[in-house]
């Protein structure tokens, strides 16, 4: 029987390969973070606590980079290898989902205009 920390045998995550499935995976991507999770870690960051840290924050610190390790892993493991170099130098979960949010949000949002005109 596998752990609930033990997250890779328990699913594959969707892949995304930088074409027209962004929304789709973007989608299935969130559905997973929420059950991880890890939806916080991904949208909102952490910033790390300046100075001398209390037994509690130095817990949630380590709480925290667990998490975003699992989830930057996750994000990387969900894109084509020809994506990957848009995000392979990313610390954080949030800074490679944002990098992706910034280059293929806009570009699924043309496709959709694309198609609609054509339509016409």
């Amino acid at each position: 029987m596998t752990s609930s920390n033990d997250i890779s045998i328990l699913f594959v995550p969707p892949k995304f390969d930088g074409k027209s499935n962004y929304e789709h995976w973007r989608s299935q991507m969130m559905i997973l973070f929420v059950s991880q999770e890890w939806l916080e870690v991904v949208e909102d960051g952490y910033d790390e606590p300046k100075g001398q840290q209390t037994p509690e924050e130095q817990k949630n610190l380590r709480e925290w980079k667990k998490k975003n390790m699992k989830a930057l892993y996750c994000i990387m493991q969900a894109v084509e290898k020809s994506i990957l170099h848009r995000i392979h130098r990313a610390k954080t979960s949030k800074e490679s989902w944002d990098k992706l949010e910034e280059t293929y949000k806009m570009e699924s949002a043309v496709q959709k205009m694309k198609l609609q005109y054509l339509r016409l």
